[in-house]
């Protein structure tokens, strides 16, 4: 169902209305922990805003389950809007001992009731009455219980008016210009909205209390801005200065206290009378710990700590004190106890420390299980999952970058024998040292995997194939010229080779691997000891007896130059 008659217009102008309630909410809404008047102010912008909002609804071609939806909606502002106008009456001239349970549960009693009986008005008829006509816009006309919440409500909005009329009239110079603004807001909806229900209507079927509500928004408004009546100390404030939690200290034009509440005089170890006229030089030497630029008084923020008893840190804000006219009459000196802060600064600080030393053990554990996950656990070597990543990625490069590259599978030779004749750990101690042999001849960009059992493959990037076998029959050379020694006895152990090149023995990596094997399966049958590149010569001599008989350790001297680029 939508408002056959809308008015954009006049919907717009409460919206308007009901947005600057919201933004003067919010204002009082974020001060409610440092301002006792914001929470009433709070909840009273709250009411009128949504009063305008929910009429403007009620004006727009929004959608409406009943004709009266947005109408009845209006009346969880209106009847919002006394009871806190009244709250922020008795809090902003200090009567705040009024406030208990009991009496708020008997304020909330009659908006609750005043909802109840309007939205259930078809049941009882205690509302409307049967006073209530299609297309109505405004509710100036209704039951027994209609006029009973007209006469409350004006009621209470008049008594919270007569409570601030009276503090106008013991205040004076801009306290009075800050209650005028409070009362002159409050009053014009009033007006408006009496002036309706006697009869008096320039725009009949339109009720223009909501838009006199923007008003009253911009009276509060001009309040906080001009005369900040959230900030300044009205009727309360002996009490308020008392109860502040900083320690606070007033000085006159000369530097002499003036005032100082309950919080400096026990920072300081005083009392008030015997501090009132005394320079702040005298109050300040009862703390050495406090910069000597507070004692001249310049504007700014310090920090000092007192060591007993315990260990207390304050700040210090020392601020001017100007009257009307812009010049200093003094100045207000602000004490505060920042000491849970810098206690969850330094816990802050340490929490830092630890956390980055997690991440630094972390991170290591990370580099140590990546480094375990892609090295062969025996001999150090990279494992062969390393080699299936690596040799994938190095052969894309050398086919973008239109380079050589050359691996070689070697094995060693009769290893089956060793294991056999002097156990597993020896056999151990030979493939440990078949790697650590490689690992010293290759150069840096090699890439040396344990490929399985006895087998270790060697990637060379850039390396041509004739330089890469050179380089790997230098290896097989100083290594047959080098025995393994295990306590007393040298093995003269010997491997077999044999090795692929791309782009022209193969262009993928399985390809490589298996003209390698190849290779190397050709090397070990014609006699083993030796590198095959191609085609392994059989004429080349090799010894017949068994090469791992134990022999007398004797030093053999490694090839010279052949073994690295």
């Amino acid at each position: 169902m939508f408002n056959p008659h809308p008015h954009p217009v006049y919907s717009l102008m409460l919206f308007l209305a009901g947005g600057l309630s919201l933004a003067v909410m919010h204002m009082a809404w974020s001060r409610r922990h440092t301002v006792q008047c914001a929470y009433p102010v709070a909840f009273f912008s709250l009411g009128n805003a949504i009063w305008a909002i929910m009429y403007a609804l009620h004006w727009s071609s929004t959608y409406r389950p009943t004709e009266f939806f947005w109408l009845d909606m209006t009346y969880l502002g209106v009847v919002t809007v006394p009871g806190t106008f009244f709250c922020f009456a008795l809090c902003y001239t200090d009567r705040r001992d009024w406030f208990n349970r009991q009496r708020l549960l008997i304020l909330a009693l009659e908006p609750v009731l005043t909802l109840l009986f309007l939205w259930t008005d078809p049941l009882w008829g205690i509302f409307f009455d049967g006073k209530r006509h299609t297309l109505d816009a405004v509710i100036f006309d209704g039951g027994l219980w209609f006029w009973f919440h007209v006469v409350y409500s004006y009621g209470l909005i008049l008594y919270a008016v007569a409570i601030l009329v009276r503090a106008f009239l013991k205040l004076s110079g801009a306290y009075r210009g800050q209650l005028r603004m409070i009362v002159l807001g409050a009053l014009i909806p009033m007006v408006t909205n009496a002036s309706n229900m006697i009869g008096i209507d320039f725009t009949p079927n339109l009720d223009f209390t909501p838009v006199s509500f923007t008003l009253t928004g911009i009276f509060i408004s001009i309040g906080i801005f001009r005369y900040q009546f959230l900030d300044l100390k009205p009727v309360a404030h002996d009490h308020l200065f008392a109860s502040m939690s900083d320690a606070v200290i007033v000085l006159d034009a000369k530097k002499r206290v003036i005032d100082l509440n309950t919080q400096a005089q026990v920072l300081f170890h005083t009392s008030l009378s015997d501090t009132i006229g005394a320079e702040i030089k005298t109050l300040l030497n009862r703390i050495p710990e406090i910069p000597p630029n507070v004692h001249t008084l310049q504007d700014g923020h310090n920090e000092f700590s007192i060591q007993e008893p315990g260990r207390q840190h304050f700040e210090i804000v020392i601020s001017p004190l100007p009257d009307h006219t812009g010049n200093n009459q003094g100045s207000i000196l602000t004490f505060r106890d920042i000491t849970w802060r810098k206690q969850a600064e330094l816990k802050l600080m340490d929490a830092k420390c630890e956390l980055e030393k997690k991440l630094e053990e972390i991170s290591a554990l990370q580099q140590r299980l990546r480094e375990e996950a892609i090295r062969d656990y025996l001999t150090g070597l990279f494992n062969r999952r390393y080699l299936q990543e690596t040799l994938e990625r190095e052969l894309s490069r050398a086919a973008r970058e239109a380079k050589p590259l050359t691996l070689a599978i070697i094995d060693l030779d009769d290893f089956k024998k060793i294991n056999d004749r002097f156990g597993h750990s020896t056999g151990d101690l030979v493939l440990i040292n078949l790697g650590q042999v490689l690992m010293k001849f290759t150069r840096k960009e090699d890439i040396v995997c344990r490929y399985g059992g006895e087998e270790v493959v060697v990637v060379m990037p850039g390396a041509a194939h004739a330089d890469a076998y050179r380089r790997v029959d230098a290896w097989r050379q100083s290594y047959h010229s080098t025995p393994v020694q295990v306590s007393s006895l040298v093995f003269p152990v010997t491997f077999s080779a044999g090795i692929a090149s791309f782009p022209e023995d193969g262009l993928n990596a399985p390809d490589l691997l298996m003209v390698a094997d190849l290779r190397l399966y050709r090397a070990k049958a014609t006699g083993k000891n030796r590198v095959c590149e191609q085609s392994c010569d059989t004429s080349v001599p090799f010894s017949t007896a068994d090469p791992h008989l134990p022999v007398k350790a004797e030093k053999h001297p490694p090839p010279a130059s052949e073994l690295v680029d």
